[in-house]
């Protein structure tokens, strides 16, 4: 079959072979998806060497490799359609992979650092890790306002040192032992953690088994099993088993006991000394004081009651003798009068 224009040439020509044969300079038009033997037609897809695409690349498919980027050694991107395992991964030359996203959700980056500005911000809501290898995002040293629910266990292999900031000491096995701020003007701390201490610049921690809780309170090395609470109030030698409670209270012996605002605070004072400015004699010294004055008893080893000024209203020494002042002394019995001195 022959068809020609109207010289006479043929434009189209359908041989006995089966061929149809378009005369030269003629074009094929239609909407066949695919033309095959045609010279200078060939398909776009699989292609090797350069292509450029203007518009829009729709890929639809399923599984592995819908879309995929190769060099000659290996995969540098892929995308997979699935529920298990990894649906995106990009890879190096060597096909190794740097980053990928699982079909649970989660984002590795395999290798290599996460960068941004310094204007930008990131938000996660779960961090997994021990944090080890995070530069730049460190807890401590803190500034501001900070909270902790739960419990918090600090543990240091480190033994007990100096600090020389506000602090919170702990020993080898977690537990505290001290917490306070320190100048770096005392030997507070050189010793062992079995001390307890609380307070600003506490003088001198003592031995062992010493409780100190108190700005500048202390326990004068190597003392130890003493109860020293109050400002400025500490122990006056090497003094052990005492207990010394109120604003510069001193100890001065072997289990003295010194309560009250400036008790025991002269050298002399030992023995028990309750109320303020109470200050005993001797090393068996008793001295109750309710009177707000400073009492200092001139005889030692004696047991006296200060309720009015600074001369007793009770007092017995030691040998057995005693001495009540005041203008009468009664004593009674059931409401009875026993012996009256007036």
């Amino acid at each position: 079959m022959s068809v020609n224009d109207i010289s006479g040439f043929p434009i189209l020509t359908v041989s006995s072979s089966g061929d149809v044969i378009l005369a030269a300079g003629s074009n094929l038009l239609g909407t066949a998806s695919v033309a095959l033997n045609v010279p200078g037609a060939t398909s776009a897809f699989p292609h090797t060497g350069t292509a450029r695409i203007d518009g829009n690349l729709d890929v639809t498919g399923s599984g592995d490799d819908i879309f995929k980027v190769r060099s000659l050694s290996g995969s540098l991107f892929s995308v997979d359609d699935g529920l298990d395992g990894i649906l995106m991964s990009v890879n190096n030359i060597s096909g190794l992979p740097l980053f990928e996203i699982s079909s649970s959700g989660d984002v590795e980056l395999i290798e290599g650092n996460i960068s941004a500005s310094a204007a930008s911000t990131a938000s996660f809501g779960t961090y997994i890790g021990d944090g080890s290898e995070l530069t730049g995002v460190s807890a401590f040293p803190f500034t501001g306002d900070a909270q902790i629910t739960g419990s918090l266990v600090v543990v240091s292999s480190a033994t007990a040192t100096t600090p020389t900031t506000q602090s919170l000491k702990i020993d080898s096995n977690g537990n505290f032992y001290h917490l306070g701020y320190y100048d770096g003007g005392s030997t507070a701390f050189a010793n062992n953690s079995t001390n307890t201490t609380i307070g600003n610049d506490i003088a001198d921690d003592g031995d062992y088994y010493n409780t100190i809780i108190g700005y500048q309170a202390g326990v004068t090395n190597p003392g130890h099993a003493n109860v020293i609470i109050g400002v400025q109030t500490v122990t006056n030698g090497n003094i052990d088993h005492s207990v010394a409670i109120g604003a510069t209270a001193q100890t001065n012996n072997d289990g003295d006991i010194s309560i009250g605002s400036d008790a025991g605070d002269t050298a002399n004072s030992k023995g028990i000394n309750i109320g303020r400015y109470a200050h005993g004699e001797g090393v068996k010294g008793i001295v109750l004081n309710t009177a707000g004055v400073a009492v200092s008893p001139t005889k030692a080893n004696t047991f006296g009651i200060y309720m009015t000024d600074a001369s007793p209203n009770f007092e017995i020494e030691a040998t057995g003798s005693s001495t009540l002042s005041g203008s009468s002394f009664t004593i009674e019995k059931s409401g009875s009068t026993v012996f009256e001195v007036i």
